[in-house]
Parts: structure tokens; sequence; C-alpha cells
């Protein structure tokens, strides 16, 4: 009597179970679609990061180097910069009556004096590192900007 005969109340259940199981499906391909795309991702993002720390740590070295350069070069500068003032002081200081001799004249129109300060030593030499400081920065940003 029963036989093969299903009632249309169980048809309607087995469609659905069809249905969502269909859904479940396409769902569940969807998220993993979705984490092997977040996986990919995130590997990529990785990647770049750590090229982008090997490119930092390259300029950082770098500029350390033009760092170092710049502070040698400063101090020879600064160096040669007292050296030549520091003869001029002696021999301002070894005038006889407070009025110091020309070291070295020109001899003819073309040719350059002796470079000498008689008046106030010290604000000469003041003045001089401070303008090799800035001839020194100047040189350094110039070297920094160039780092890529």
């Amino acid at each position: 009597m029963f036989g093969f005969a299903i009632s249309p109340l169980i048809r309607i259940a087995i469609g659905l179970l069809f249905a969502a199981t269909v859904v479940a499906g396409i769902y569940y391909k969807g998220r993993l679609d979705e984490r092997k795309l977040l996986d990919a991702y995130k590997a990529e993002v990785k990647a770049v990061a750590l090229a982008q720390q090997s490119k930092n740590e390259y300029k950082k070295k770098i500029q350390s180097q033009i760092n170092n350069k710049s502070e040698a070069d400063h101090e020879k500068s600064i160096s040669n910069i007292r050296g030549v003032y520091s003869t001029l002081r002696v021999q301002h200081n070894s005038g006889s009556c407070g009025v110091s001799k020309v070291p070295d004249t020109a001899k003819q129109p073309a040719e350059a004096a002796a470079y000498y300060v008689s008046v106030a030593p010290e604000l000469a030499i003041g003045c001089a590192e401070t303008t090799q400081q800035l001839v020194d920065l100047q040189g350094w940003i110039k070297d920094q900007g160039e780092v890529q």
C-alpha cells in the first residue's frame, strides 16, 4: 500500500535538503577561495615588506657611511682652518707696537697677497669655521639626498 509513493511533503523536505546542501557547498567553496586569496595576499605583503626592509637597511648603511665621511672631512677642514689662523695669531701677537706687519705682499699687480687678519683673529677664526661648517653641511645634505 505504501509502495514507492512518496508524499509531497517528504519530496519538498528532500528538495530543501538538497538545495541547502548545494548552497552550503557553494558557500564553503567561496570561503576556501577567499582563504587562498587572503593567504596569497599575506604572502605578497610579507615579500614586499622584506624587500623594503632590505632597501631601508641598505640606505641606512650608505647614510651612515656618508655621516662618517662628512664628519671626518669636517674635522679635517676645521683643523686646517685652525692651523692657518694659528700662524696668523702668532704673527699678530709678535708685533712690536700693536700694528702687525703684513707677512707677504704682492710684488706684481696680478699676484695675490698672503691672506692676513690683523684685527680680531678670534672673530676671523669663528667666521671661517662657521662658513666651513655651512659648506660641509650643504655637501652632507646633497650626499644624503642622492641616496636612493
